[in-house]
């Protein structure tokens, strides 16, 4: 992307970057490798926000490298001549779509760079909007493209004041439906989808220590809040991110473990980590416990990223030590259902976790637990730390699918992104070069698309033949 504002009335010299990059959550959230989706191009889309407050939606095609950039255009507003007027605005386009315009149209013979480009499929911006009013950096972004009655929702969050503005696509055209606002205090540090017995529902969370649930299909309407409280001082906890455990948008839903919670992860700048669970009524209402179903240090320094990593390893036929008196008592106790939890540390390191889920006689109603428990003990059929270290904060971490949790990536404020294999606990390869990294999006299990080069997006297609690559 050009480095110059998409808002021509900012009057801002500052360069413009790319701030944040989401996928489309319904291909992302399921394994959709398959032949055809290896290469490109397909329909492929993906949200860019950028630093301006700017979101284009793009399509991706196979060039090796495009360039949009800012064309004057004009406007013609009004219909009859007494009202009539003309403003110059933007068009952004492909800077080699732009020199072919400028060409001649001479006849004259095809050269061989011409059919080669030919042969391949343009990167299109597909839309493109202002998001934030006041030009502040997008810092949070989501696309849901399964929504009915439109062809893709977007949820941004730009600035300090806490709001989420809801765009939505109907009949080709950009419209902005809805401004998420009143619960939220402080800068986004989490959007994520999810699915509630089919109900498409956005989470939010803030630094202030608030984080909610709104209906998608009503438009954003609220479905319930809460805050982060510290038990003593009665005082709100701050929050540095978070990720949501969403067993009921896979296929089977609850069918295989009543134990199978949809939990809220929540991190904090002090290295703890907190689980809410997600409680449903007999009537359908949604809510949370005054206190969380579990809180445990997970890091010495501040937990910068944090990612549920899908099923666990502990079998359901298992269950927790304690949860009988004896054995008759303990094979009729409630089974246990586990999943993976990735955190990454601001001194850089990564750590992964296994949460175990048990119904209880309790207040909370589940009894959620993590391990290891104590730094001396390790994870019998995964890794629990990784090495070597990032140099810097960790920003974000990513899996190819939630049906292969075999490896994992993060990305740190060191330019660097590492691939992990989630059993040995080795770095498998790592690339370098970047900066400022805050996205690691994949749209199937082949492309992964990231920020952290300025003004670029970077794709990365590992379905590609090595031997193909000229």
């Amino acid at each position: 992307m050009d480095k110059s504002s998409y808002d021509t009335s900012s009057g801002s010299n500052k360069p413009v970057y790319v701030s944040a990059i989401a996928a489309p959550t319904s291909a992302s959230s399921k394994d959709i490798s398959i032949p055809q989706d290896r290469a490109l191009p397909q329909n492929h889309m993906v949200a860019v926000g950028r630093s301006d407050g700017s979101v284009f939606i793009v399509k991706l095609g196979d060039s090796y490298l495009t360039q949009f950039m800012p064309v004057p255009k004009l406007v013609v507003e009004g219909e009859e001549e007494d009202n009539v007027s003309v403003r110059v605005d933007q068009e952004w386009m492909d800077l080699d779509e732009v020199k072919k315009s400028l060409q001649d149209e001479s006849p004259q013979a095809t050269s061989d760079e011409d059919r080669t480009t030919q042969t391949q499929s343009p990167f299109e911006i597909s839309y493109q909007f202002q998001a934030s009013e006041q030009g502040e950096a997008i810092n949070k972004l989501v696309y849901h493209d399964t929504i009915e009655g439109s062809d893709g929702v977007f949820c941004s969050a730009a600035g300090n004041l806490g709001d989420i503005s809801m765009w939505k696509v109907i009949d080709k055209q950009i419209i902005q439906s809805a401004v998420l606002s009143g619960i939220h205090r402080g800068p986004i540090v989490a959007l994520e989808t999810l699915v509630i017995k089919d109900k498409n529902v956005l989470f939010s969370a803030s630094r202030d220590g608030s984080f909610a649930l709104w209906n998608l299909d009503k438009n954003g309407e609220l479905v319930t809040s809460h805050h982060c409280m510290d038990a003593n001082s009665g005082s709100p906890i701050p929050l540095s991110c978070a990720d949501v455990y969403n067993p009921s948008s896979f296929d089977d839903g609850y069918g295989n473990n009543d134990n199978d919670n949809n939990v809220i992860f929540l991190a904090s700048p002090d290295g703890y980590v907190m689980g809410y669970v997600i409680q449903k009524s007999p009537t359908g209402d949604i809510s949370f416990n005054p206190g969380p179903n579990m809180r445990y240090k997970a890091h010495e320094t501040a937990v910068t990223a944090i990612k549920c990593g899908g099923e666990g390893t502990i079998p359901n036929s298992a269950r927790l030590r304690g949860s009988g008196t004896d054995d008759s008592q303990a094979n009729t106790s409630p089974r246990v259902s586990s999943s993976i939890l990735i955190t990454g540390g601001e001194d850089g390191s990564v750590k992964q976790w296994e949460i175990l889920s048990q119904k209880d006689q309790s207040s909370t109603g589940v009894r959620l637990e993590h391990w290891p428990r104590l730094s001396t003990q390790r994870m019998k059929r995964r890794a629990h730390l990784f090495s070597p270290s990032h140099d810097g904060p960790v920003t974000c971490i990513s899996q190819q699918s939630m049906n292969d949790s075999s490896k994992f990536l993060t990305a740190s404020e060191d330019g660097s992104v590492s691939v992990w294999s989630a059993t040995s606990g080795k770095e498998l390869f790592s690339m370098d070069g970047f900066n400022s990294l805050s996205s690691l999006v994949f749209i199937g299990r082949e492309i992964l698309v990231t920020d952290g080069m300025e003004q670029y997006v970077c794709v990365h297609d590992f379905g590609i033949p090595e031997d193909a690559v000229n």
